[in-house]
């Protein structure tokens, strides 16, 4: 499986799931321990779970859009310039019914509001971050070859990074999307366990 991250302005990059990444299933009711991916800082987007191949050629958000079975919000664990982990919601909804461009986000930072965001931040549209990732994906390998089935595709960055100093939390509040929440470990020196509670439905 690979994990797709469409940044804001369009920056699209395809990289191998991390070892310990939620999207690869290594997930549990409660924390999920992300330590191992040493993360100072959390920002947060969509995550798009395709139900069938998402192809770059002639694709149009509504295309896009089609293909996906569920979407959740996700905070993304920040290392540096690099993607450590992104950590999935508990709420998973089909696309159809929601408008992700109006979707609200509200971040907070230790019991404060820090910023809010709404899906528009991304493209204007989540849909076409999307088509964008189908299309740089099929650069990457060559041969025009499509997302398959079972990607978990991670638009983002709808936020800046916050920060996550030791013992510092980050918790995101999706309109209709449930909270995603990262805890800075005060004994790691800033490591980051991130918990939904239970699975996307």
């Amino acid at each position: 499986m690979i994990a797709v991250i469409a940044g804001t302005g369009g920056q699209v990059t395809v990289r191998p799931v991390p070892p310990n990444a939620t999207t690869a299933g290594r997930r549990r009711p409660g924390a999920v321990d992300a330590g191992a991916a040493g993360a100072t800082g959390a920002s947060v987007g969509l995550a798009f779970l395709l139900g069938r191949p998402l192809g770059p050629a002639g694709m149009t958000p509504l295309d896009a859009l089609q293909a996906v079975e569920w979407v959740t919000g996700a905070v993304e664990l920040v290392d540096g310039d690099r993607t450590s982990d992104v950590v999935l919601g508990s709420v998973a909804r089909r696309p159809a019914g929601l408008d992700l461009a109006l979707l609200g986000v509200t971040v907070e930072k230790d019991g404060q509001m820090a910023t809010t965001a709404a899906g528009a931040g991304i493209l204007g549209h989540p849909a076409r971050a999307l088509v964008q990732a189908a299309r740089t994906a099929a650069e990457g390998t060559g041969g025009g070859a499509p997302l398959v089935a079972g990607t978990v595709v991670y638009v983002g960055r709808l936020v800046d990074v916050v920060p996550l100093e030791p013992g510092a939390s980050v918790v995101a509040t999706f309109n209709r999307l449930g909270t995603v929440a990262a805890v800075a470990d005060r004994t790691t020196g800033g490591r980051s366990s991130a918990g939904p509670e239970g699975t996307p439905r």
